[in-house]
């Protein structure tokens, strides 16, 4: 069994991002004291750093264990288990900060067995889980898309006959 988690020092970015989102947006209000419009707008950002700093800060508590069975994903009122031979569907989505495309982040969605476990490259072993993971979506046929397969294929993971054979 192994263990992965979130580095915190991955996700400070964000969650210092959100943070100082939440206190501007929230601290205009009292000092600006905007009609209902610019109190809807500046009240909603408020919301919208709050949910995101919230679900960044949940990420770092989150676990996810890979068993010879099953992978799990555990962290503030998540539990979930994926059993191996229970993948059906393998999505590996590449997000670009860059035009040129030189940097990103990839984000590994797994469904099968009722459930759904989504991973991003920004946790620790990340390479093994998605070594594992497409193993697994072989062995099973899942079905994935074309983009996923040319991921999969341009990552090495997915041999180049299967990545023109995906399905959409």
């Amino acid at each position: 069994m192994t263990r992965h988690r979130y580095p915190l020092r991955a996700l400070r970015g964000d969650l210092i991002g959100a943070g100082f989102g939440t206190l501007l947006a929230g601290g205009l209000l009292p000092a600006l004291r905007p009609g209902w419009a610019g109190a809807l707008l500046l009240g909603g950002l408020a919301a919208l750093f709050l949910g995101f700093f919230l679900r960044t800060l949940a990420r770092a508590w989150q676990v996810v264990e890979m068993t010879p069975d099953a992978l799990h994903l555990s962290g503030p009122g998540i539990h979930r288990t994926l059993p191996w031979d229970g993948i059906k569907h393998v999505g590996l989505r590449y997000f670009t900060t860059r035009r040129d495309r030189s940097g990103g982040w990839l984000v590994l969605t797994l469904r099968g067995a009722g459930t759904t476990i989504g991973i991003e490259s920004l946790i620790d072993g990340f390479d093994a889980i998605l070594a594992r993971a497409a193993a697994a979506a072989r062995a099973n046929g899942a079905t994935m898309t074309d983009d996923t397969a040319g991921n999969l294929s341009t990552l090495g993971m997915l041999p180049a006959d299967r990545a023109t054979g995906a399905t959409s």
